[in-house]
């Protein structure tokens, strides 16, 4: 859940090119949060 908070807080501030990486790293964490 922490990584989902730092996504969250760094979405805002990236642009709309970075948004698609983030999306994956956010799918990333809750694939890591499930296998915990």
């Amino acid at each position: 859940s922490v990584f989902k908070v730092m996504v969250r807080r760094t979405q805002p501030t990236q642009s709309a090119k970075v948004r698609i990486p983030i999306k994956s790293t956010k799918d990333l964490a809750d694939t890591m949060i499930l296998l915990c």
